[in-house]
């Protein structure tokens, strides 16, 4: 299970007229690209949530073109270097209302995008609690359904990072108050995505 999570507001995204679209196209390639390369899986199938805004033909016709560094012992690699290919076979949308697996990785996106968002009031709200005070703290503008609704959700993040300690996977959720792994060869990773550098914006409409 991996998460890809970005922020707007960083360097990379605080860009004169951004394209969400176009953007969100770049991240399902780093995703797809990391996952291929970590598991060392290179020839696979690709089923996306139907989605007639994206062009998921053209992430996966990238991909096939890109080609990625074989591991090979020092000796070999002073006459040559080979290098992978990727090898998505085929690219075919489904309704996710009739796929579970789209449903779960839908499900643990929204998890992970909403320990992000909520950090700030989640570590409050975690503090009262291991305080015993369970009283939500003051949001005036709430109704008791939307505070009851919140507390539910932060619930829930406690769940998920009891269970993947109760399974040996390191997920963090206290030093940031939000889902985070630090390391990417867990069989789940909440990947917050970082601005690789100074050339590192994303796309605008043209």
């Amino acid at each position: 299970m991996d998460i890809i999570i970005w922020d707007l507001q960083d360097s990379r995204h605080s860009v004169l007229g951004r394209d969400d679209k176009e953007n969100l196209e770049r991240m399902y390639y780093h995703l797809l690209k990391n996952i291929t390369i970590r598991w060392k899986i290179f020839s696979c199938n690709f089923y996306p949530d139907e989605h007639s805004e994206y062009d998921y033909q053209k992430i996966i016709d990238y991909l096939n073109r890109t080609k990625y560094p074989r591991e090979e012992p020092n000796i070999l690699k002073l006459f040559r270097e080979k290098r992978i290919k990727f090898n998505f076979k085929e690219v075919v949308p489904q309704q996710s209302h009739n796929q579970p697996l789209i449903q779960l990785a839908d499900l643990f996106a929204g998890f992970g995008c909403f320990s992000r968002e909520k950090a700030v009031e989640f570590g409050k709200w975690k503090k009262q609690k291991e305080n015993r005070d369970l009283t939500l703290f003051p949001l005036e503008e709430s109704t008791f359904e939307e505070k009851k609704a919140l507390i539910n959700r932060f619930e829930i993040l406690l769940f998920i990072k009891d269970l993947c300690e109760r399974n040996g996977l390191k997920v963090s959720l206290n030093t940031n108050n939000y889902l985070k792994t630090y390391k990417g060869d867990l069989p789940i990773n909440f990947w917050h995505y970082e601005p690789q550098g100074d050339y590192d914006k994303a796309p605008t409409k043209g």
